[in-house]
């Protein structure tokens, strides 16, 4: 069965979160570009050549819209809003892979203490059937020892000194 890991499990809520934050960021602009390009369709539509000759220029009710929001939202988003978005989609993201990680180590490290203890349970296993399966093993007296017999007494032999090799000098250990 497949098993979440809550690292996991937090990692996959910011990758959505980060998906919704996108997925808003683009239905914004697109309502938006919308709305701008219905105002200059509307605009060249019911006002024809005739009249703009004549300096009778009538906008729709849209481009006053998009007048007044220029100032308060259109620069501010342009200038403020999409850096401070890409920081937070950057830090969502990030903060998905993070968790990811930890929640794939955390499940690394259960699988291998879940190999270690099913591999001391078989060797385990495998020594009682040994130890069950097979007799005692029998224990043998030591083999007698060889009489030696007394050398006689020889004549002392000089040696000639050896020159002896310089020891080499180990440099203590530094500690951290």
């Amino acid at each position: 069965m497949f098993k979440l890991s809550k690292y996991k499990l937090v990692s996959y809520l910011f990758i959505i979160l980060g998906l919704l934050v996108i997925a808003g960021v683009v239905y914004v602009i697109i309502s938006y570009a919308s709305d701008l390009i219905n105002a200059i369709v509307n605009f060249v539509t019911s006002s024809d050549y005739s009249k703009l000759q004549q300096c009778g220029v009538t906008p729709p009710s849209q481009f006053y819209k998009l007048q007044a929001e220029f100032a308060t939202m259109i620069l501010p988003a342009l200038y403020i809003g999409l850096p401070a978005l890409l920081a937070i989609v950057s830090a969502l993201m990030f903060l998905a892979g993070f968790y990811f990680h930890r929640g794939k180590m955390e499940d690394d490290s259960r699988k291998s203490e879940e190999l270690e203890r099913q591999m001391v349970h078989k060797i385990v296993q495998k020594m009682e059937t040994e130890k069950t399966a097979s007799p005692p093993p029998r224990i043998m007296p030591p083999p007698p020892r060889p009489q030696i017999r007394p050398a006689e007494p020889e004549a002392p032999v000089e040696e000639e000194p050896e020159e002896e090799m310089p020891q080499p000098k180990i440099p203590p250990k530094k500690k951290k």
